[in-house]
């Protein structure tokens, strides 16, 4: 939910006069969530906020859900001991690199070589659950493996349609390390 006048579309206009401006600086209506609809699952395309940069949208698939244990071993994701199907629609290419999450398993995991890591559940309250996010180009993604779980504040929404996806190389976002959802 919107916590000032200038995040609600069509109002935000008053905050052309100086004097709303001024007091919607200071405004805050405290931060609200409206109920939703589903509970996120397994392979979800969540958009949330990043834990280390709450400014920052990311859009990931949900792989790890409350009180699964993950674990990466070469190319293969395994939840709760069993091979998960990878969605992606080509092969992605991974790549070994030094993990930034969990801190004290640095130099011993990598992006390959992860885990057995048990993502954390709360019975009594499931808003304070988190998840292991996963982006689609493995090889080459901001995700869990180096920001952490998500906690279920943090998930803004799921994406359920795409309406439109250039190609990424007609506008060279491929270098700057943007990805697009297929």
């Amino acid at each position: 939910m919107p916590t000032r006048i200038s995040e609600l579309p069509v109002l935000n206009l008053l905050c052309l006069i100086p004097a709303v401006w001024e007091k919607d600086k200071i405004r805050n209506w405290g931060y609200h969530r409206t109920p939703g609809f589903n509970k996120p699952a397994r392979m979800d395309i969540i958009v949330f906020r990043n834990p280390l940069d709450r400014n920052q949208l990311l859009t990931k698939r949900i792989i790890g859900l409350p009180g699964d244990t993950l674990t990466i071993r070469r190319d293969k994701i395994y939840i709760n001991g069993k091979v998960i199907k990878d969605i992606a629609r080509k092969k992605m290419t991974w790549v070994n690199a030094e993990i930034g999450f969990p801190t004290d398993k640095k130099g011993k995991w990598t992006t390959l070589n992860y885990g057995p890591l048990p993502i954390p559940k709360n019975e009594a309250d499931e808003r304070k659950n988190c998840y292991f996010v996963m982006g689609d180009e493995r090889g080459n993604s901001l995700d869990s493996r180096y920001i952490g779980f998500i906690p279920y504040q943090s998930i803004e929404g799921r994406i359920s349609h795409v309406l439109y996806s250039p190609k990424a190389s007609d506008y060279g976002v491929e270098s700057l390390g943007v990805k697009r959802i297929q």
